[in-house]
């Protein structure tokens, strides 16, 4: 039992000026409006010693790969251009909590004599869940004080793990408005709970998501979900409210698809993309940069979902075109409308009907969502098809829009696709939140654990020769006094001759063992290559680890 204690004034005092610190804290916190990360300028006040403003935006997704940290520089005043040249290197560390630091990321950004904006995106591999963020800028060598920040840290919306098995999506569409103007009108819906004028122009792609659900989130009712949670899918939703749906989830983004990224590796933390043929025709003849990144990205194992391919699949010619991908049947033998492609089986579609689909939270309505069929033969025309596209799938939908639809549907491609497209743990062959059993397979040769039984019984006879035994045999010739000389000078020689031996042993070189996959398109001069890469350094370097972007 826990018995009343009386607390002295300052030990109160202490907890009133604890707690208005935390109140003016949470009132001053920098922008987190995103289902995970933050947003916050610098300098935080009113001083600008180096002359120049900093912008970071750290706002994305949990899920493994690379998060893109987007850097703003600019010169101070905004209407001064820079007199030379600059050149700054921004220090990243990422934790949990701000209690310890997980990783950490160093770029060089170059400001040109004459600018006043400087962009750059910062990629931080994201192996496990982070909240906090700190970031230190140099110039010179020297530390700019203005342009640091330490120990920024964030809530957690959903768990403090992420679910491997998961995918995560990246819904691409044109209407779709901009970031900025997006984050805008879903925090005034959150805020409000009204749209003026609501479009229902957008995919409503929730009976895609609630195959997946954030467990954590619905288990409890934690975090941003508790008040704004999806409604049911029967129900009619706005476009902003189904952004709001969409930004809430810690695994999910909804964009335009002229805002993505000229480097795959910006969008490496997603499992599957959804886009429409129209749309994904328009970003091939309008942006070739961006479309080249998604065809990257594609190539490297994930799914990608085209829907909009014609009655009776007419429109799989102008998918392949785009893709440059080879036909699948000889020219001139195509007798089947697929051409080809991967049709699901029926196996597929009897697991997918076995699953449950029920979510407790999301209620179904009957007219949209149907209970599963009392007949295990599937449809006699598939509403999708699939085909390999380098090391990753590309799935066909023959419906114009196929959203909603029905979770069965979607539940029987999830069973027909391989599971290694859309599961990043068994695309890469490695997890982050369970074992690895076969990681002693891959290691350098010559190198494996530790010979912690042989340093124990190295240091037992150490301590039985320089302790009981030297005791003795000096005893013996009474010349104890030498117990300052033989101890001190057995140590330095068993620890001289132990690090001579590991010297001797492992070398001053860096090895690595490589183990690689590469699949060869000659037809279109493309190749993707998956390697598993194990780095063993007798002395860390210095640099650290520099891995080149491709």
């Amino acid at each position: 039992m826990f018995r009343p204690q009386h607390l002295p004034p300052s030990y109160l005092s202490r907890c009133l000026a604890a707690f208005v610190l935390l109140v003016f804290a949470i009132a001053l916190a920098p922008d987190c409006h995103a289902a995970s990360g933050i947003e916050f300028k610098l300098p935080a006040g009113a001083k600008y010693p180096s002359g120049l403003t900093m912008q970071v935006d750290a706002r994305g997704i949990d899920s493994n790969g690379y998060r893109p940290v987007r850097i703003t520089v600019s010169a101070f005043p905004a209407n001064k251009p820079h007199k030379f040249d600059r050149q700054l290197r921004i220090v990243l560390h990422t934790g949990r909590l701000g209690s310890w630091r997980d990783r950490r990321v160093s770029q060089i950004v170059e400001l040109p004599e004459g600018s006043t904006t400087t962009r750059a995106t910062i990629l931080v591999p994201q192996q496990g869940m982070w909240t906090s963020l700190s970031i230190d800028t140099y110039e010179g060598g020297e530390k700019l004080l203005d342009l640091s920040q330490t120990g920024l840290s964030w809530a957690t919306p959903n768990s403090w793990n992420w679910d491997e098995t998961k995918p995560a999506f990246l819904f691409l569409d044109y209407n779709v408005p901009p970031r900025e103007e997006k984050l805008g009108l879903t925090q005034a819906f959150e805020t409000t709970q009204l749209d003026a004028s609501p479009s229902h122009l957008l995919p409503d792609v929730r009976a895609l998501m609630r195959l997946y659900p954030e467990e954590e989130n619905q288990r409890q009712g934690t975090g941003r979900n508790r008040a704004n949670r999806p409604t049911p899918v029967g129900q009619a939703l706005s476009d902003i409210a189904l952004l709001t749906v969409v930004g809430n989830s810690t695994r999910s983004v909804m964009s335009s698809p002229q805002e993505l990224p000229k480097r795959w590796l910006e969008i490496s933390q997603f499992d599957v993309a959804t886009i429409s043929l129209a749309d994904l025709t328009r970003l091939h003849s309008t942006q070739p940069e961006q479309f080249a990144a998604l065809h990257d990205w594609l190539s490297t194992g994930p799914l990608l979902i085209v829907y909009g391919g014609g009655d009776k699949f007419a429109n799989l010619t102008e998918i392949e075109k785009l893709f440059n991908l080879p036909p699948l049947e000889p020219a001139g033998e195509s007798t089947t409308p697929t051409r080809g492609w991967t049709v699901p089986s029926p196996e597929s579609f009897a697991a997918a009907q076995q699953t449950p689909l029920n979510d407790p939270l999301q209620p179904v309505d009957p007219s949209l969502e149907e209970s599963a069929p009392k007949a295990v033969q599937p449809p006699r025309t598939p509403p999708f098809l699939f085909r390999g596209a380098g090391s990753g799938c590309v799935a066909a939908i023959s419906a114009e829009n196929p959203f909603p639809g029905r979770s069965l549907d979607w539940n029987w491609m999830s069973k027909a696709i391989p599971e290694c497209h859309w599961q990043w743990s068994r695309r890469t062959g490695i997890s982050f939140s369970h074992g690895n059993g076969d990681y002693w397979k891959f290691l350098v040769p010559g190198v494996g654990r530790a010979p912690v039984k042989t340093f124990l019984v190295l240091v037992s006879v150490f301590a039985a020769l320089i302790g009981p035994l030297n005791y003795f045999l000096l005893a013996r010739a009474r010349r104890l006094y030498l117990l300052l000389i033989t101890v001190p000078l057995g140590a330095v020689l068993v620890t001289t001759s132990l690090f001579g031996f590991a010297l001797i042993a492992d070398g001053m070189s860096t090895r690595v063992r490589i183990r690689s996959y590469a699949e060869l398109d000659q037809q279109t001069g493309r190749a993707s290559v998956l390697s598993w890469q194990s780095y063993y350094a007798a002395v860390a370097p210095s640099s650290g680890l520099r891995i080149p972007e491709d």
